[in-house]
């Protein structure tokens, strides 16, 4: 009797483990096996990675998705979708097309979902070796006339090509090599224009409002993001497609003029309606709400990022050149004395050098490590000032004259002479 009961109730231990067991075999997501591409195989971009996988589950697959994935498995470019069928053994070749990806770490992702909903994902480190950057071309707007403005190139034979005209004055401009767009502004009477630079035409405008005053008054770029200045104290971000990304209402009375992009803040120097007062703002860039201002003295010529939690600023007070460090988080400013003279240009070679080109002829080399202000080129008035980072170039433009120098040596690569005043410089990368 006590035989039989044992006898029993192992059986029914039994049956209990084994319908268990079918219903975790049940409930099992799919099981995937990455063999191609090898683990930490290196790739570039433009390169095609070629990938293989055994895809089975205890529930039939009803969806197969793979991509390329960042350190943090964050999708890095589009997600595929693989057609499912009767095999479990998949191949798919995955095309790097993303320009702008950076290099480093990143894992091809496979995700299989099956019948029931149950989902698995599997990984296998690669590396990819971002584009290098290169020079396209140097971008420059003169003033063609009274009532108009034309933007040309020069290429790599430092030959200049004219490719258009516009009527109106001109307020401000900037170019974006991630987008291969050039944004120019008039002020009161030329329209904001958003040029394609692999075609030279124009993509889209903004028509310009004309009155007694001004409509816009400055352009700026964070690259994926173009912004643009009213003298109605609106500031405007649009995108590439010319799609409102952000508007931002500033204080009665006030309007922007340069704008710098410093995430999570918007800097802006903002003056009032007859220019005699001026502040610095800091806008939160997600919220679009005020931070905190302070008053400045300077008509700003160029704001730069250096860290974090620093801007510099280069502007004048009247005729005399000036240089702030602006610390975001105690809202202050430290001033460094400059030499006598009014600033025309300023650019910045990396976040410790600035070439400042000086309306007495000369270009002087500030480096903030050693707090040194020595004269870099003499005899040059740097109506426009650009920094090459690719070839260690200094692109000069004088009233009717470009040039380029070498940053170390500071000679004389090359130069041209230009038709018509120049009013602004820019240089165009292929990303």
């Amino acid at each position: 009797m006590k035989k039989l009961f044992f006898n029993k109730l192992a059986f029914l231990l039994s049956l209990t483990l084994f319908f268990a067991a079918c219903k975790k075999e049940e409930s099992s997501p799919p099981v995937i096996i990455i063999s191609a591409p090898q683990e930490s195989t290196i790739y570039s971009v433009y390169d095609i990675v070629n990938i293989s996988a055994d895809i089975s589950g205890s529930s039939p697959i009803s969806n197969i998705k793979v991509g390329i994935v960042n350190e943090s498995f964050v999708p890095a470019m589009s997600t595929a979708q693989i057609a499912v069928t009767s095999s479990s053994a998949y191949t798919y070749s995955y095309y790097i097309y993303d320009l702008h990806l950076a290099s480093g770490i990143y894992y091809v992702w496979i995700a299989a979902t099956d019948s029931k909903n149950k989902q698995r994902n599997a990984y296998k480190k690669i590396y990819i070796n971002e584009v290098p950057l290169k020079k396209k071309s140097v971008c420059f707007i003169t003033k063609t006339s009274s009532s108009s403005i034309g933007y040309s190139t020069i290429d790599s034979a430092f030959t200049i090509q004219q490719q258009l005209s516009f009527s109106g004055d001109y307020s401000g401009s900037r170019i974006s090599s991630w987008h291969q767009q050039l944004y120019i502004a008039g002020k009161y009477t030329g329209n904001y224009n958003a040029i394609d630079l692999n075609n030279n035409t124009v993509k889209w405008s903004i028509p310009i409002v004309t009155g007694s005053v001004p409509c816009f008054t400055g352009v700026s770029s964070n690259e994926k993001n173009n912004y643009l200045s009213f003298y109605n104290g609106t500031l405007k971000a649009f995108d590439n497609n010319g799609s409102l990304q952000l508007l931002l209402n500033n204080t009665s009375g006030f309007h922007p003029v340069k704008t710098l992009e410093h995430s999570p803040y918007i800097i802006q120097e903002q003056t009032n309606l007859n220019g005699t007062v001026k502040k610095l703002l800091v806008h939160n860039s997600e919220f679009g709400s005020d931070v905190q201002e302070t008053p400045i003295t300077e008509d700003v010529v160029g704001l730069f990022k250096k860290n974090t939690d620093n801007i510099y600023l280069f502007g004048n007070a009247g005729n005399q050149g000036k240089m702030e460090i602006y610390t975001i988080s105690g809202n202050s400013l430290w001033n460094r004395p400059l030499p006598s003279g009014k600033i025309l240009s300023v650019a910045q070679v990396d976040s410790d050098t600035y070439l400042v080109g000086y309306d007495n002829g000369t270009i002087y080399k500030y480096t903030y490590g050693n707090n040194s202000f020595i004269t870099y080129l003499s005899g040059i008035n740097a109506v426009q000032l650009q920094y090459d980072q690719v070839n260690s170039e200094v692109l000069v433009a004088e009233v009717k004259k470009i040039s380029s120098y070498d940053l170390g040596s500071a000679a004389l690569k090359k130069s041209v002479a230009t038709a018509d005043t120049v009013i602004a410089l820019h240089l165009l990368y292929n990303k």
